[in-house]
């Protein structure tokens, strides 16, 4: 049995919705590369940095999440 499905959110919102997770994948999560080596030199901190310190950015009312470090300027 086939069942279709159809969307109760407009195609614009989720094209926009869509595009807020494609941004997200290529520009904020981690990549890793060929034998899972990240591409890029990171330099990780011999101590975890404090709760207050971690900062949060939103997207898709929280479904996705980009926690960060506010570098020192």
């Amino acid at each position: 049995m086939v069942m279709m499905t159809r969307f109760v959110v407009p195609e614009p919102h989720l094209r926009r919705a869509l595009s807020w997770i494609q941004e997200h994948h290529n520009r904020r999560r981690p990549h890793q590369g060929i034998g899972n080596v990240i591409p890029l030199s990171l330099d990780y901190p011999a101590e975890p940095a404090l709760p207050a310190q971690v900062q949060c950015e939103e997207f898709l009312g929280g479904l996705l999440n980009h926690y960060f470090i506010q570098k020192a300027a």
